[in-house]
């Protein structure tokens, strides 16, 4: 990397330290361009040379960061077992966000409410990780090759993310969000599951279901 390069890239994690900073201090009102470039002692024409997207692209620009530490806190797992690594998906990721609440609350919500091609790169990324590890245990045959890897993937997001948004909201705490994700997530493939692989299934479900059934005891109040 160039010492032009190197020096950009410094600046740009500056800024997304800033912007962590301040969400944590003064939640999503208090995250303004301006204020980033204050925080992070940088001029503001610097900063929408490097986010030309503005706010949103700050944001943006934290979720991919976080799911590329996410890859990287998966890797340092050394998992070989396609399920596991797809199950590890959901629950590692659901701790960091624990860690970091005060950030990913906001930022999550923010996500899950808008719609544009930056969000579609940030579900492209994240349902890569998982068309990783399905893929895996098809290979392994853990799982049949009924239903497309892709398809799989982008359903387990899905239902990740109706989770998430929930808890983004307040509406699930962290036990709830995992509860909620790991049954759908369970659900969905016990039904192309194959072998023994079909009990770890079955054994989850069973784990699960008393914590479902509170939570849709309390989603029905």
């Amino acid at each position: 990397m160039s010492v032009r390069e190197s020096a950009k890239q410094e600046r740009i994690q500056r800024a997304l330290d800033a912007a962590r900073a301040i969400l944590r201090r003064d939640g999503v009102d208090g995250l303004q361009i301006r204020t980033i470039a204050e925080e992070a002692g940088l001029a503001v024409r610097t900063l929408y040379n490097q986010f030309s997207g503005g706010k949103s692209d700050v944001l943006l620009r934290l979720m991919s960061q976080e799911l590329d530490e996410l890859a990287q806190d998966l890797d340092a797992l050394q998992l070989d077992d396609g399920i596991e690594m797809s199950r590890a998906i959901i629950t590692v990721s659901i701790a960091r966000f624990r860690v970091s609440e005060d950030v990913m609350r906001p930022l999550m919500a923010l996500t899950y409410s808008t719609s544009d091609k930056g969000t579609a790169m940030l579900a492209n990324q994240a349902r890569g990780l998982q068309e990783r590890a399905i893929a895996r245990a098809v290979e392994d045959r853990q799982l049949s090759d009924l239903v497309p890897v892709r398809v799989l993937a982008h359903l387990i997001l899905d239902a990740y993310a109706n989770a998430g948004h929930r808890w983004a909201r307040g509406s699930l705490d962290h036990k709830g969000f995992e509860t909620q994700a790991l049954h759908t997530w369970s659900c969905l493939l016990l039904g192309i599951a194959q072998g023994k692989t079909r009990d770890r299934f079955e054994q989850e479900i069973k784990r699960l279901t008393p914590g479902m059934q509170k939570l849709v005891k309390t989603a029905a109040v």
